[in-house]
């Protein structure tokens, strides 16, 4: 794609505003097809608005992503507390940065004071390891019997140092893999 001159469009300037290569091509032939003449500022004020728009359709602006702060942990436990752990949306209003989504996961997978936060103890690894070969990655039902164990926690653990212990035995037995019943089909958090 090259500059037209008599537009006055930079497209390296659109490029650095974050537009892919297929909307780029489209919105420079639309402009082309007109007989407008755009200044670089007007079509950057454009872009900006355009690229904008289809972000906030995909998370609300007032919503945070990343970490949650001490305040918003303190609102979320709040709000359990007094709603209960099942109306999410309701809960969610509570925590005014955060969508109903976010605040279920932290509660179930974080906050929730039945779940236990201490190192796996060598029972839980080996039930783990066990049920994870007979019935495969369901985290679920793996969860269910470990009491205060979440299924994004047995599944952290078994990514994070059973299965690589369990790939480790295929090296020290010359390379001939034992059946460690792993499933590579299904690693899907069935929640």
């Amino acid at each position: 794609m090259t500059d037209d001159p008599s537009m006055g469009l930079d497209l390296s300037m659109m490029n650095g505003m974050g537009m892919g290569q297929q909307q780029m091509s489209t919105d420079y032939l639309n402009f082309q097809n007109t007989n407008q003449q755009y200044s670089p500022e007007i079509l950057s004020l454009i872009y900006r608005n355009q690229t904008q728009n289809t972000q906030s359709s995909k998370v609300p602006q007032y919503c945070t992503r990343g970490s949650w702060s001490q305040q918003e942990d303190e609102q979320l436990i709040s709000a359990v507390h007094q709603l209960g752990p099942k109306k999410w949306t309701d809960i969610a209003r509570f925590v005014p940065t955060r969508t109903s989504k976010q605040c279920r996961e932290r509660w179930h997978h974080c906050l929730d004071p039945q779940i236990r936060h201490e190192p796996f103890e060598p029972w839980e690894d080996q039930l783990i390891l066990e049920k994870q070969r007979e019935i495969g990655n369901k985290w679920s039902i793996i969860a269910q019997q470990l009491p205060g164990r979440s299924p994004a926690s047995v599944k952290n653990r078994w990514y994070s140092s059973l299965k690589t212990n369990t790939n480790h035995i295929a090296t020290f037995t010359g390379g001939i893999m034992l059946d460690t019943g792993i499933n590579k089909n299904s690693d899907v958090l069935d929640e």
